[in-house]
């Protein structure tokens, strides 16, 4: 199950920081960590957006809870099962 998280400019832009460091233990307290949604990319839109893949629903639910009451993160949410069409 995959959480997507988006940080807001000034946590991307400090990587290590205070804010990004906070968020990065919150989520490693699961065994889980965050991984770039568009690595590489020059795009500072593009940059804010992370994944966590966490195994069970619950812990994703209580994971975006959480997050989403950090001030550095704008956007928390546990990312919709795809469906065939």
């Amino acid at each position: 199950m995959d959480l997507m998280v988006q940080f807001d400019g000034a946590a991307v832009g400090s990587e290590g920081g205070a804010a990004w460091t906070g968020a990065h233990q919150a989520v490693s307290a699961l065994g889980c960590s965050l991984r770039a949604v568009h690595p590489g990319t020059s795009d500072p839109n593009l940059r804010r957006w992370f994944a966590v893949s966490v195994p069970d629903a619950g812990q994703a639910a209580r994971l975006a809870e959480a997050l989403r009451v950090r001030p550095e993160v704008t956007a928390a949410y546990v990312k919709p099962t795809d469906e065939a069409p």
